[in-house]
């Protein structure tokens, strides 16, 4: 998700606290700083492109990587707030970093919530990258406790109440859009299905895997059918599937849901163009490799890759 969506989640945690905690800014910095702490994996572009690519949403989002950080945002916080209780920061703190996980690991792309102990991807597919209602919602109950202090945690637990809701509103609608697909075309002997969520609640993206080929398209809400937009033959020459396994690529390929890869050949190295076809109308997801003939990148190029997801 993006940081806006994560600091208004992190804001609404705050929100609320009982009464008897009262203004408390050792938990309101736990709270925020603890919904942005598991972005920090953007330092790895420093070292370039291919580090962050090789360790986005990696350790700094995962449940191990979660306790590790809280538990350094909770000493540097007791340093300044050496009165708040070191449990209560570090219980703000790590829930704080567990919704940012959890709403990462909703989305399309996922994250690998077990890293280091197993680099699977999990991705829910139930929210966009952002999402302009969830940011409507917690800026909602974020002005509507300011403008009512009494009733300023009525006001948050009543916006985590209507995401709840909404989210589980778009699980319904996966779900169903899911099993459709697969009946629809049974036919095709399908390896998977995928359904893609755009920001419009009821407009789905689906994606039907086969031996031979993928399909991408809209889903048609009236029909059940997909509307098709692309098709991709699954199928590489030797050399292409040489680079596909090389070393110096192959670790890096897990960050794409579905890679499909181009090779162009020059003189003294190869040009491998890495797209992914799950978000075929996303040009985040392109990179592209310049590979000497021994298989070592020479260079990464990644295209309009945003900064934090």
């Amino acid at each position: 998700m993006d940081c806006i969506s994560h600091a208004l989640a992190g804001l609404t945690l705050y929100q609320t606290r009982t009464q008897k905690l009262g203004h408390a800014p050792a938990l309101l910095w736990a709270a925020l700083a603890g919904s942005e702490m598991p972005d920090a994996d953007i330092l790895y572009r420093i070292d370039g492109p291919l580090a962050y690519l090789l360790n986005h949403r990696g350790i700094s989002h995962s449940l191990p990587g979660l306790c590790l950080m809280a538990a350094l945002l909770t000493y540097l916080l007791h340093c300044r707030y050496p009165a708040t209780p070191v449990r209560s920061l570090f219980c703000w703190s790590g829930g704080a970093g567990l919704i940012h996980i959890l709403l990462d690991a909703a989305n399309t792309w996922g994250t690998r919530i077990w890293f280091p102990f197993s680099s699977i991807w999990v991705t829910g597919d139930l929210l966009p990258f952002t999402d302009p209602l969830l940011i409507f919602l917690g800026a909602a109950g974020l002005l509507a406790g300011c403008l009512n202090a009494p009733h300023r945690r009525r006001y948050a637990l009543a916006a985590c109440l209507l995401f709840m809701l909404y989210v589980g509103g778009r699980a319904v609608l996966h779900q169903y859009f899911l099993r459709e697909l697969h009946l629809q075309y049974a036919s095709l002997s399908l390896q998977k299905v995928s359904v893609l969520p755009t920001i419009h609640p009821l407009r789905w993206q689906g994606v039907l895997e086969t031996n031979t080929s993928v399909v991408l398209g809209d889903i048609n809400t009236a029909t059940l059918e997909l509307d098709c937009t692309d098709w991709y033959p699954v199928r590489e020459d030797p050399l292409l599937a040489s680079c596909r396994s090389a070393q110096s690529v192959a670790p890096s390929l897990p960050f794409f849901r579905y890679p499909a890869l181009s090779l162009k050949q020059e003189a003294d190295k190869n040009i491998i163009v890495v797209s992914d076809l799950y978000f075929y109308a996303n040009p985040h997801r392109q990179a592209s490799f310049e590979l000497r003939k021994d298989g070592t990148i020479v260079r990464l190029r990644q295209r309009k890759l945003p900064l934090v997801q």
